[in-house]
């Protein structure tokens, strides 16, 4: 999701309100397409495997959807780490990615002795979200924005 960076550098060369709001409507524009894709990929995952890969893994098109509402949450939550990276904060990203990444690591070891790969699809998702979860919250140490005030804006 980092290839609106450039865009978003191009119109903004500081962290200011404006720039908020375009990174929040990017990432609402971005979940409301993405929840698209994912009611068309329930309908369609078995078409959409045997088009881009071969017939043999259409046993395992039930991932698909699955792994698209992870994807949303993993998409918005990169569309709004834009803020801490239009502000110079690249070590906050890192750190949110970093504890994602160990989330997800942990709840691996966890779930798939217990559930095989639907663990490993519940720990990816959960993750995902957790990235998501933690870059909002941190919002704050980057601007004087929280959660209620991206809502109303």
């Amino acid at each position: 999701m980092f290839i609106f960076l450039p865009i978003i550098y191009k119109k903004y060369d500081s962290l200011n309100v404006k720039a908020i709001k375009f990174i929040r409507n990017l990432s609402f524009c971005y979940f409301i397409l993405g929840v698209i894709i994912c009611i068309f990929t329930l309908f369609y995952k078995e078409i959409l495997v045997s088009t881009i890969s071969s017939s043999a893994y259409i046993d395992f098109a039930w991932i698909i959807p699955l792994l698209g509402i992870g994807l949303i949450f993993l998409g918005v939550a990169s569309i709004l780490v834009e803020i801490y990276l239009v502000s110079k904060n690249s070590m906050i990203v890192m750190k949110i990615y970093l504890a994602g990444a160990a989330i997800n690591f942990v709840l691996n070891l966890v779930l798939i002795p217990l559930l095989g790969i639907n663990g490993a699809i519940i720990a990816t998702i959960v993750s995902y979200i957790a990235i998501l979860v933690i870059a909002i919250l941190n919002l704050k140490l980057v601007t004087n924005i929280n959660i209620a005030t991206l809502r109303s804006m």
